[in-house]
């Protein structure tokens, strides 16, 4: 089952830079100095085939690590979490309905046959009960809000066998079954999974199976889903469409239910999230797929939808073979499979798959076909070596990108060489930790030791908004190749416009209210101070520095070694928080590190105090359904994914009335004049939220109702983002600060489709990549420079490809003035591209900053 998947904002790989303050010109010999010391580095493994070879792509990432994949290979919702996975897997896997560049859902696999709204469930409908183990109508006779017919092509799974409506039905129990209890010793439960998953389920009434052909299935869905804005999102909020055969989905099920040492979501010592690309856990869902099929190859629940029970079972050799040649366990049904995987050599191999056809429901540019036999994904440890290598030919992609100012050192051949395409997809912020314990609301215990916790104060947290200066992230640390950012919308999105009005209203800036921000930070630690008193402890500030119980309060911050995220830590730590009184200290570590301890780990082992987080959304989204529940509200990330959350159960969680109050100075109806507001403009029409938070927000907006209230307009879908936002900021439980402006590069001998890159995200949606062609190039430019800093530039390009006829494009630009810059757009190139643009490339990050 495909529930539809949002573009998902995976934490958490960005930009990879340094700090640098030294003048421009000694910047860029330094970094020509690191390119000429970086040719002695020498990459994991060599490239296979030298570059020019037309049925092999050679695309590099950025691994400083040592490791390509940060996160797990499985089909739960804890698998394909971090952005390398989630990259690699869009080509191994395909969906029913995915986002096209437009930023909504486009069919693929899939097609929409009938649409309607507050229909009756019949009694053929069914949903899995996890007790029983059986399909019941349990909804039948009640009204859905929506109802949808759906029908699907049957494509090939890498092992040879088709897609039926039997992995689509096992896909869907498999869901309901573990994300219910049924029992205080049910092996088949798994708490992040609930966490995730239980509210997307809950809205399902009832599916049902139409018809099944040779090469199409149709479904009848029942839900209680709807979006007003877009009847596409509405209609495809649940596909039944899969990507795993239910063998291998039953297998790892069986495993994880009765083996102690696998874990769907869970990682510790003793306990390891099952990893389908692991060589190892391959072997031993190898192992469990053999005893199924000796012992019960069909679930009883599953036999209904089997059409040929001995072709089912034939399957497990199918699959077990796969495993045996490939040794992993991945198998899509995508244009690509996993060929081999070197994870000690940072190497993967995507080979293109024979059976793939375009899916039966494509349509326009959507239709393409991918034209490389295969992919190679090699993972370098030096960023200068893995630019200068796609420069030099060695590759054909950079699917990392990186800042303006990291090409800077590129001579003028290499800089002809490649064309770079532009992403805003990527964005930091701070989260911290605000976890105490349940009988105190500042006091966190470990062990024997109690600590106070800074961030349990909202006020300190908040006042973080005012203290730092994001115009020093901006400029100093990104090197002006970044941007402010206020919430969880970069600016090339719909929403960042919507949503500036909520920013307006804190008076929130780039420049730092440094006096405001210290009083907030002030009064909060003040009201702990006196709070605690009356349960017998001593939080005071002597000499300028605050103690509890006699020892200095400490705070830990954890930045990432691989980027600039090492520098926001520092700066944060040492600029921002040293001044108001704490003994702060910044750890830096590498991804795998930080995402064991932030995401993985329960917060309650008071590991760290805030986090640099970073986060990269795979495509453009017209109409976000995720931005409140995953940032602001208790029910995803709060701060992580397992253990303490900030809960209202946890924690004191602000209501909307406090916040209005606090923006119109204690009257509510200017605080809704200030936000900006389409429907909810008067007093009594926001009566009924009044005592809503940020989880109410966020739930409304998922889930389309919330508490007998509905999102039935447009005006209601972006008046509940802004209000859910306006908690958010208040709480700041996140506060965001940058959003990157970056570049990946592609080798001229590369063409790619520019109707599919994506407007955010550049090519880490899997439509460029898929798009990707030889081209035979041969460009010729001429540059004049004056002494009065004029440069004309004139750039003949003359373009071959495979799909369409030579163009030839002349471009003359000539600027004047004390800054020199000169830009063009080859034909078939990104967003910034061609010899012409990269001569003045240093400036770019300026430019780009006055334009916004």
């Amino acid at each position: 089952m495909y529930k539809l998947m949002l573009p998902c904002l995976v934490a958490d790989h960005i930009t990879e830079g340094r700090q640098c303050n030294m003048s421009r010109k000694i910047f860029s010999l330094f970094i020509m100095g690191l390119m000429l010391f970086s040719l002695a580095v020498t990459p994991a493994v060599k490239p296979v085939a030298a570059a020019g070879n037309d049925e092999v792509l050679k695309t590099v990432i950025y691994s400083s690590q040592g490791a390509i994949f940060m996160g797990v290979w499985n089909p739960s919702s804890s698998g394909y979490s971090d952005t390398y996975s989630r990259r690699i897997a869009d080509l191994v896997f395909d969906s029913g309905f995915p986002y096209g560049v437009e930023g909504v859902p486009v069919p693929y696999h899939c097609r929409v046959v009938e649409y309607k709204q507050d229909v009756t469930v019949p009694d053929d409908a069914v949903i899995f009960n996890s007790t029983t183990k059986t399909w019941q109508a349990a909804h039948a006779g009640e009204t859905a809000k929506t109802y949808v017919r759906i029908e699907c092509d049957r494509p090939y799974f890498h092992d040879g066998h088709k897609l039926s409506a039997a992995d689509v039905m096992y896909s869907l129990a498999w869901e309901w079954e573990w994300i219910h209890l049924d029992g205080d010793d049910d092996p088949y439960y798994d708490e992040s999974e609930a966490d995730w998953m239980s509210d997307f389920m809950d809205t399902i009434l009832g599916i049902k199976l139409v018809e099944q052909t040779d090469d199409r299935m149709v479904f009848d869905v029942y839900h209680n889903y709807y979006f007003p804005p877009s009847e596409i999102i509405t209609a495809t909020y649940v596909v039944p469409f899969t990507g795993t055969p239910w063998q291998l989905w039953y297998a790892m099920s069986e495993l994880v239910a009765h083996n102690d040492k696998y874990s769907w979501s869970e990682s510790t010592e003793t306990v390891e999230q099952l990893d389908q690309i692991n060589p190892n856990h391959a072997e031993a869902i190898k192992e469990e797929l053999i005893k199924l099929k000796d012992s019960k190859p069909i679930p009883d629940f599953l036999k209904p939808y089997i059409e040929d029970e001995n072709e089912a079972i034939a399957v497990y050799d199918k699959i077990i073979n796969f495993i045996d040649e490939h040794h992993h366990a991945v198998i899509g049904q995508g244009p690509y499979y996993v060929d081999e995987y070197q994870p000690e050599n940072l190497y993967v191999r995507l080979k293109k798959f024979d059976k793939w056809q375009v899916p039966a429901f494509a349509e326009g540019k959507y239709k393409v076909k991918p034209y490389f036999d295969t992919i190679e994904v090699y993972g370098l440890q030096n960023q200068d070596t893995a630019i200068l290598d796609v420069a030099k030919g060695t590759y054909d992609i950079l699917w990392y990108p990186f800042p303006a100012y990291k090409f800077t050192g590129l001579s003028q051949e290499q800089k002809n060489a490649i064309d770079l395409y532009k992403s805003t997809s990527a964005f930091g912020d701070l989260v911290f930790n605000p976890v105490h314990d349940k009988d105190n609301p500042y006091v966190i215990t470990v062990g024997d030791k109690k600590y106070f916790n800074p961030f349990t104060v909202r006020k300190v947290r908040f006042g973080i908004e005012y203290l730092i200066s994001r115009a020093y992230i901006t400029q100093n640390i990104f090197q002006g190749s970044a941007g402010p950012i206020y919430t969880p919308w970069v600016s090339s999105e719909t929403g960042y416009q919507y949503v500036q009005s909520v920013v307006d209203a804190f008076g929130l800036s780039e420049q730092p209210d440094v006096e405001y921000g210290k009083q907030l930070v002030e009064e909060g630690m003040q009201e702990a101070a006196e709070e605690l008193a009356k349960m017998g402890y001593t939080l005071e500030k002597k000499n300028g520095q605050w103690y509890f119980e006699g020892e200095p309060v400490e705070i830990i911050g954890l930045g990432r070694v691989e980027d600039e995220r090492k520098d926001v830590a520092i700066y944060v730590a040492h600029q921002v928080l040293k001044d108001l009184g704490f003994k702060v200290s910044a750890d830096i570590v590498d991804r795998r590190t930080a995402n064991s301890m932030v995401y993985t780990s329960d917060p309650s082992s008071y590991q760290w105090n805030f986090y640099t987080e970073g986060w990269v959304s795979s495509s453009n989204v017209k109409y976000s359904i995720s931005r409140i529940i995953q940032y602001y509200s208790s029910i995803w990330f709060a701060p992580g994914l397992v253990g303490w959350k900030w809960t209202p159960e946890n924690t004191k969680r602000a209501t909307l009335k406090e916040v209005l109050e606090f923006l119109g100075d204690g009257d509510i109806q200017a605080g809704l004049d200030s936000l900006g507001l389409d429907y909810y403009t008067t007093v009594d029409k926001i009566q009924p939220l009044l005592n809503w938070t940020a989880d109410d927000f966020a739930l409304v907006i998922y889930k389309g109702e919330n508490k007998g209230v509905k999102m039935d307009s447009e005006d209601k879908y972006w008046d509940f983002n802004r209000l859910g936002t306006a908690i958010g900021i208040y709480e700041s439980y996140r506060v965001f600060l940058y959003e990157n402006w970056e570049f990946y590069a592609v080798n001229k001998r590369i063409k790619l489709d520019q109707n599919l890159v994506d407007p955010v995200a550049g090519l880490a949606s899997h439509w460029a990549i898929r798009s990707a062609r030889p081209a035979t190039t041969t460009t010729s430019t001429t540059t004049t420079t004056t002494s009065q800093q004029t440069t004309t530039t004139t750039t003949t390009t003359t373009t071959t490809t495979t799909t369409s006829s030579a163009t030839t494009t002349t471009t003359t630009t000539t600027t004047t003035g004390s800054t020199t810059t000169t830009s063009t757009t080859s034909e078939g190139g990104g967003g910034i591209c061609g010899p012409a643009a990269l001569i003045g490339l240093a400036i770019i990050p300026l430019l780009l900053k006055r334009r916004k």
